[in-house]
C-alpha cells in the first residue's frame, strides 16, 4: 500500500446536543442537533413522555444498529449460554423466525414484540459458516451487544441515577465484503436494519415511547483489507443507512458509526502480497476527517482471540463490549468526543523520531503482557526493539535500537540515521509470519498503552486455590472459571499489579443427549462439524474427548453426528473451566483465596501508517 501523503491529527469537534451534559455546549452544525422523539418533544433534556425526572437520554429507548462481518456477529463466540440483561435492555422478537426460519421485512406484522435483550440473540448457526449467512440466521455466537447494553446502562444508573434502555438489532453476515451489506447488495443485511427499525418504532409507539438510534457499531474490514475504495464505500453505506434508519424514527439527529480496527487479514508476511491492510487503516481515517460520523473506539488485538482463527472468544466479545458502552455513552449520553489512544502528528531529529499522542488517560506505559512483534527470525527483525513501533525507507526495514517514553510521546531512536526516501513509522501494520495472526501473542499488535482505571460491570471474585511460587491456580470445588478470560487482569494481595489471565484449562469432559447405544470405545464424532476422536461407553451419556481444544469453544445443545451416533444426539454440557495460567506467580502463603478477576480497559494504541518529514 502507498503511503498516504498527509498527517492525520485527531480533531475533537463538537457533538451537539446529542444528550443534555448540564454544561455549556451548544448545538453545531454538525449533523448531531437536538434529537426529536416520535412524537415530536424534544429529547435534550426535556421531560418523556412518561412523568418523572427529566431524561438525560436522547430517547426513552436508544437503538443500536449492530453490522459487519464474522466478529459482529459472534463467529467462534462460544460456549453461546443463554444470558439475559441484568437490566432493562431490549431486542425485537419475531415468533416467524424460530427455528431457523424467515418471516419476511414486514415490520407491521401482527407478533412482533421486544422482549429483554439477551445472547444469543437468535439462534446459533453453529459450525462452519454457511455458504450464504443472511438475516436472521445469521448469529454465530456471543456478541458483544449484551455487555455493551448492561455496561451502558450501569454508567448511566452510577452517573445520573436514571435506567438507560437500549435495544440491540445484529444484522451483520459473515464472511461478507462491505459491497455485499449496502443498500440493494446481494444479501439482505441493509434491509434487515431498515425492517427492525420500522418494527421497533411502531412497538415504541405502541408502549408509549419514543425511539431512535444512538448509534452503530460497525465491526469489519477483513474482507475488505486490499480494497483501494473501502474508505469512500463505508462513508456511502454510512450516509445511506443514516438515512434510512432517521427516515423510520423521525429523528432529526444523525448516527454516529462506531468503528474498531481489524488487525488480522492479510495474512501473508512475503514480497509477493501486500502486509498492510487498507481496511486496518480506514476507521482511523475516517474518524479524524469526520469526528461528527465516525467514531474510532481502538484497536481489537489487545482482546481475547480463538484458538484456531481470527475471530475472539466469548470473552473476547464480552471484552470489546465493555470498550464499546464506555465510547457510546460518553459520545451519545454525556455529548463529549471520544477519541482513543492515537497519534498527533510526527518529528525527526537526525536518527531519533519523535511521535506526539492523544493520550486519553496518562501516563503512558508499555503493556508487558503482550508479546512484543517481530522476534528474531521474523522478516522484520529489525524491528525487535521497537514494542510494535515500525519504521521503513525505500531501502527497506530500519534498524530500531529502542523506543522510550517521554511525556505524551514516544521517543524511537534507529540505529543509523535515514538515507532513502519515503521515510514512514508504522504501529502494529506489518505481521510476522503466514496464516491467521491476531490477538496479543502473534497478529499485528504493539505494547503503548494508556493508564485508564476504567473497572466493567464484568468484576467478579472468585475463591482460588494457590500455590506460593506458581502461576497455577485452580478453583475452589463450589466454583468455576468459566467466566473469565485470556487477558483479564487479576488481583489480589500476593499478585503483581500487572497479572493476566494467560490461559484457561481445556474442558475434556462432555454431557450427551442420551446414552451411547453402541460399543464402548474410541470413535471420531463430529461436534457441530468439527471431527474429535471420542471415548464413549455403551449405556453411558458420558464422553471424553481427545484433542487439544477439548471441548473449548464448543457450544451445549450442539448437534454430534458420526459412526453409531442416533440421530438428534446433541452435546447438552461439558465440565467447567477448573483452573487457569497467570502471567506472574502467587508470592502469598499457600491456600484459599478470593481473586478479582476484570477485563482490562486500559486504551491501547491505535494501528497507524504516518509518513516522517
Amino acid at each position: 500500500m502507498a503511503t498516504r501523503a498527509f498527517i492525520l491529527i485527531f480533531t475533537v469537534a463538537p457533538m451537539g446536543a446529542l444528550a443534555a451534559c448540564g454544561g455549556t455546549e451548544q448545538a453545531s452544525d454538525s449533523g448531531i442537533g437536538t434529537v426529536t422523539g416520535k412524537d415530536g418533544g424534544r429529547r435534550d433534556g426535556s421531560p418523556s413522555r412518561d412523568a418523572g425526572a427529566p431524561s438525560p437520554f436522547p430517547f426513552d429507548w436508544v437503538g443500536v444498529l449492530g453490522s459487519g462481518q464474522s466478529l459482529s456477529v459472534g463467529a467462534e463466540g462460544l460456549p453461546a449460554r443463554h444470558q439475559a440483561s441484568a437490566f432493562g435492555n431490549l431486542m425485537l422478537s419475531d415468533p416467524r423466525n424460530a427455528d431457523g426460519g424467515f418471516g419476511g421485512f414486514d415490520g407491521g406484522t401482527e407478533g412482533l414484540s421486544v422482549v429483554p435483550l439477551f445472547e444469543p440473540e437468535r439462534k446459533t448457526i453453529l459450525g462452519a459458516t454457511p455458504a450464504a449467512p443472511a438475516y436472521p440466521n445469521n448469529i454465530q455466537g456471543v456478541t458483544p451487544h449484551l455487555t455493551m447494553a448492561d455496561q451502558a446502562t450501569t454508567l448511566a444508573l452510577a452517573r445520573t441515577g436514571q435506567e438507560l434502555v437500549t435495544v440491540h438489532s445484529v444484522i451483520g453476515i459473515s464472511g461478507q465484503p462491505l459491497t455485499n451489506l449496502v443498500e440493494n447488495g446481494p444479501f439482505n443485511s441493509f434491509d434487515a436494519a431498515v425492517f427492525e427499525a420500522t418494527a421497533l418504532s411502531r412497538l415504541a409507539a405502541k408502549a408509549n415511547k419514543s425511539f431512535g438510534y444512538g448509534g452503530m457499531i460497525f465491526t469489519h474490514g477483513e474482507s475488505d483489507n486490499a480494497n483501494e475504495d473501502y474508505e469512500a464505500g463505508l462513508l456511502a453505506y454510512w450516509s445511506s443507512l443514516n438515512e434510512a434508519l432517521k427516515a423510520v424514527t423521525g429523528q432529526t439527529s444523525d448516527v454516529p458509526m462506531f468503528l474498531t480496527q481489524q488487525s488480522s487479514v492479510p495474512w501473508p508476511a512475503d514480497a509477493t502480497k501486500p502486509e498492510h491492510a487498507i481496511s486496518t487503516l480506514v476507521p482511523w481515517f475516517l474518524a479524524s476527517k469526520h469526528p461528527e460520523k465516525f467514531i474510532l473506539v481502538g484497536p481489537k488485538y489487545q482482546y481475547s482471540k480463538s484458538v484456531l482463527t481470527i475471530h475472539l472468544t466469548a470473552g473476547g466479545y464480552r471484552q470489546l463490549g465493555i470498550k464499546y458502552a464506555q465510547a457510546f455513552y460518553q459520545v451519545v449520553v454525556e455529548n463529549k468526543p471520544w477519541i482513543p489512544l492515537a497519534p498527533k502528528g510526527v518529528t525527526r531529529d537526525g536518527t531519533t523520531i519523535t511521535v506526539a499522542f492523544h493520550v486519553p488517560v496518562p501516563p503512558l506505559n508499555w503493556d508487558s503482557n503482550i508479546v512484543p512483534p517481530h522476534a528474531a527470525g521474523s522478516p522484520h527483525a529489525a524491528w525487535a526493539a521497537g514494542r510494535g513501533f515500525e519504521v521503513s525507507d525505500s531501502t527497506g526495514d530500519l534498524t530500531i535500537q529502542s523506543v522510550a517514553i517521554e511525556g505524551d510521546s514516544v521517543e524511537i531512536l534507529l540505529a543509523a540515521e535515514p538515507t532513502g526516501s519515503d521515510l514512514v513509522v508504522r504501529y502494529a501494520m506489518s505481521p510476522d509470519r503466514y496464516g491467521p495472526s491476531n490477538g496479543p501473542l502473534e497478529g499485528r499488535r504493539g505494547q503503548l498503552r494508556d493508564s485508564d482505571p476504567f473497572v466493567g460491570t464484568d468484576r467478579r471474585t472468585i475463591t482460588a486455590l494457590l500455590q506460593q511460587g506458581s502461576t497455577s491456580v485452580a478453583a475452589a470445588p463450589w466454583t468455576s472459571f468459566d467466566d473469565v478470560s485470556v487477558r483479564d487482569l487479576v488481583e489480589g494481595e500476593g499478585l503483581s499489579t500487572e497479572t493476566v489471565v494467560l490461559s484457561r484449562s481445556v474442558p475434556t469432559k462432555g454431557t450427551l443427549s442420551e446414552p451411547w447405544p453402541g460399543a464402548s470405545g474410541t470413535v471420531t464424532l463430529e461436534y457441530g462439524g468439527r471431527a474429535i476422536e471420542t471415548a464413549v461407553t455403551q449405556g453411558s451419556t458420558e464422553v471424553s474427548v481427545k484433542s487439544f481444544l477439548g471441548l473449548l469453544q464448543m457450544d451445549i445443545n450442539l448437534p454430534v453426528t458420526g459412526p453409531g451416533a442416533p440421530e438428534g444426539l446433541l452435546l447438552v454440557a461439558h465440565e467447567p473451566v477448573h483452573s487457569v495460567t497467570l502471567s506472574h506467580p502467587w508470592m502469598g502463603p499457600s491456600g484459599a483465596y478470593d481473586l478479582v478477576f476484570r477485563s482490562d480497559q486500559r486504551n491501547r494504541a491505535v494501528h497507524f501508517e504516518l509518513p516522517v518529514p
